[in-house]
């Protein structure tokens, strides 16, 4: 089914023009591989989706897609767990996970089919062909997927190494706080991060999202739930007062100094190929 959203997005802008070659300029500023999906207008201004297109690091793609009449495409793209646009983009359209040059189709999407969010990018009109020119970097991405996708760490593939994500599920009926003890965002030591509070009642939050050569992420809970630590917990020394984000050398101190105190962490370990993992309490 094709978009309702589009074709009332297309109804405004109908250009007025005949069928020409449609010519994109993809370009990829991030240091890893980047594919691209584009729905664009077709011949016969039904919406037509491309891809994927995929594009080296630091690099550009040129060449014709399709048969466009003009006026608004939509780009998404995607390396890893990353996505452009970060922000919600325009429209929502429904893409195969696999290569596509097909009718577009609206949500809700078929079985195989994920909606996906776009962005609007007006087609130029070059009398005798339209053109669209497009470029993402990581500096588009939001938080802290900004400098993670700036390390450059790729998978076997090229792609952008997958940047997990851990969220914690409060379903107690009090709030607690949640700290994170995991690979320092450089590569080198531990990152310890705290606190994050989550109501109860089942609500939930994303504490830690990064990259990680090991599986493990360790979390410490204070509040009125019980909290094991478990049979391998991490000891880290924190401040007794406010918040922190610190980075630390060595694992396990002995001794903490005035002002810290000392935290058993939990170790949460990520199966293979999980880039979003929940942890409940109180459950």
């Amino acid at each position: 089914m094709i978009s309702q959203l589009v074709a009332s997005l297309l109804s405004i802008t109908q250009p007025a023009g005949p069928p020409e070659p449609l010519v994109v300029e993809l370009c990829n500023t991030t240091p890893s591989r980047v594919a691209f999906s584009v729905v664009y207008p077709g011949a016969t201004v039904t919406h037509r989706r491309r891809g994927w297109l995929t594009v080296e690091p630091n690099d550009c793609l040129s060449g014709a897609i399709g048969t466009s009449v003009g006026g608004d495409a939509y780009v998404h793209a995607i390396s890893g767990e990353y996505r452009w646009p970060a922000d919600g983009g325009d429209i929502s359209s429904c893409i195969p996970p696999n290569a596509h040059d097909s009718l577009a189709e609206a949500p809700a999407c078929q079985q195989g089919l994920r909606e996906t969010r776009f962005e609007r990018v007006p087609l130029t009109d070059r009398r005798g062909r339209y053109e669209l020119s497009h470029s993402v970097s990581c500096a588009d991405l939001i938080g802290s997927d900004i400098e993670t996708c700036r390390t450059g760490r790729r998978d076997r593939d090229g792609f952008a190494e997958p940047v997990r994500t851990l969220e914690v599920c409060n379903f107690s009926t009090g709030a607690v706080e949640v700290a994170t003890a995991a690979e320092a965002r450089g590569g080198a030591g531990r990152q310890i991060t705290g606190w994050t509070s989550i109501e109860g009642g089942g609500q939930c939050a994303r504490v830690w999202r990064g990259l990680s050569v090991h599986p493990e992420v360790y979390l410490h809970i204070r509040g009125d739930v019980p909290f094991r630590a478990g049979p391998e917990p991490a000891r880290h020394c924190v401040p007794i007062e406010g918040d922190f984000d610190l980075v630390i050398g060595s694992v396990g101190e002995s001794e903490c100094a005035d002002g810290q105190t000392g935290l058993a962490f939990r170790a949460v370990r990520f199966a293979p190929n999980v880039a979003l993992m929940s942890f409940d309490i109180g459950n």
